[in-house]
């Protein structure tokens, strides 16, 4: 039951995280993964990061985590087709300095989540900021160098000479 609930939150995490901070990328060819991604998704030596899942992946996790019923997954599925697409046009804008980009992004996010957490229940939001709030957490850790490696008093292993 406890790792039920795990996977639960974690695909709860997932898709939080995806209503956060989406990226775009080109849609892989026919022939194959995009460059620098291997047939799984997995990172390739000095590839790229694995794309972001789309749209309909995204909400296809919402529904099996948050119980989404298919009106809300109809109307999730808008809104996030719609930052996708604004997120998309962002980037490729290349007039826009990197700092207006990632303000706008974050407006476009937070304009996005309210109107998501406009449709989820009450015990849906609930879920859903639980989630955030992990994913929020373990950023916070890895960007400080808390979230792996030794912690506390824990002294450095000894340096070979």
């Amino acid at each position: 039951m406890k790792s039920k609930l795990s996977s639960v939150l974690f695909s709860t995490l997932m898709a939080a995280s995806a209503l956060l901070s989406v990226q775009v990328s080109a849609q892989p060819s026919a022939g194959g993964p995009p460059p620098g991604e291997a047939a799984g998704g997995e990172r390739k030596k000095g590839g790229e990061k694995p794309k972001m899942p789309s749209p309909a992946d995204r909400v296809e996790k919402m529904k099996e985590s948050l119980g989404l019923s298919d009106e809300q997954a109809t109307k999730i599925k808008g809104i996030l087709e719609s930052e996708a697409k604004e997120i998309q046009a962002l980037r490729k804008d290349e007039s826009t300095p990197m700092e207006q980009k990632k303000e706008k992004m974050k407006a476009i996010r937070d304009k996005n989540k309210a109107e998501i957490d406009a449709i989820l229940t009450d015990d849906q939001r609930s879920k859903a900021d639980a989630a955030r709030a992990k994913m929020s957490d373990r950023r916070e850790g890895g960007k400080k160098g808390e979230g792996k490696g030794p912690k506390g008093d824990v002294p450095p292993p000894p340096k070979a000479e």
